[in-house]
């Protein structure tokens, strides 16, 4: 059955999938404890990372998707990582594939778009199948390090059977991701692109935007403040919004990035207040395994 692009009105409220880029990313590839800091976000005897995003998406009683970068076993510890994809499953939250596959392949390759197709078809097999092994099921959704995936890494995906890439980010120069899409979801090779929701600004200042070569900004809990965001969303047309958190989101980090210097409140109140938004406002916040993509 072909696939039946949704047409939104003024009245259709979008679905919001909650996720959540799982790393510690490139710029801390060789910090002591990069797990510990980035991943837990922990200070002192508190964790501040994927531990506290949970608690307050279990408060509200609403499900995330958590793209893991498994890739970074190689580095802090194939236990740790397994453990955090167990604690996630159990928790009713989704464990989805994030890479960097520099961590496991090539340093000097970072994005996804820099691997041939059968480079590209190998590092999905193996993120898949570390996976699977630690909760006995493979991811069905991906997202590249850096937005850095190219119309390869969707074939790849298929050849892979995961059927949902949310790499896409319009006007981003890492994403080399060739649609006719901006955040509408759009099929190709069998696999769905739900882009990184990005907002639209009218043609004026987008233009502008182009010209300084200014990258569109994304519905981020670190990029926008409370009231930006709900704005956004009430003003979205489009049938999936996805909200984007790190898992270092509720932190504030050195010039560096390699340190923690403290709590961000501003992002973990910005995050809280989201989802009470959500849920007031009677918005459907769904998960990856719920979509009814027919093709």
């Amino acid at each position: 059955m072909p696939y039946k692009k949704r047409q939104m009105d003024n009245m259709t409220k979008p679905k919001i999938i909650i996720t959540i880029d799982t790393e510690v990313g490139e710029k801390a590839k060789f910090v002591k404890e990069g797990f510990e800091k980035f991943v837990m976000g922990k200070i002192g005897d508190e964790n501040y990372g994927v531990p506290k995003i949970v608690d307050i998406l279990n408060e509200h009683n609403i499900k995330g998707e958590f793209f893991v970068d498994v890739y970074e076993d190689t580095f802090f510890g194939k236990e740790k990582y397994a453990s955090l994809c167990k604690y996630l499953d159990e928790s009713g939250h989704g464990v989805q594939l994030h890479t960097h596959p520099s961590y496991a392949y090539d340093i000097n390759r970072i994005n996804m778009h820099e691997y041939s197709f059968e480079e590209q078809v190998r590092i999905i097999s193996d993120g898949k199948g570390r996976i699977k092994k630690w909760i006995g099921k493979y991811p069905i959704a991906h997202r590249a390090g850096n937005y850095g995936a190219n119309n390869n890494t969707l074939m790849a995906l298929k050849g892979n059977n995961i059927l949902i890439d949310s790499s896409y980010y319009y006007g981003h120069p890492n994403s080399k991701i060739r649609m006719s899409t901006v955040n509408d979801p759009l099929p190709y090779n069998q696999v769905m692109e739900i882009p990184v929701s990005i907002e639209l600004k009218n043609w004026f200042i987008s233009i502008i935007d182009s010209l300084k070569h200014k990258i569109p900004n994304k519905f981020d809990i670190n990029s926008m403040n409370s009231q930006s965001m709900r704005n956004s969303i009430e003003t979205y047309h489009s049938s999936y919004c996805i909200i984007f958190l790190h898992s270092s989101s509720f932190i504030s980090r050195d010039q560096n990035s390699i340190e923690i210097t403290g709590i961000n409140q501003t992002a973990l109140n910005a995050f809280s207040d989201l989802l009470d938004f959500l849920l007031k406002e009677k918005y459907a916040v769904t998960q990856f395994s719920k979509i009814p993509f027919t093709f």
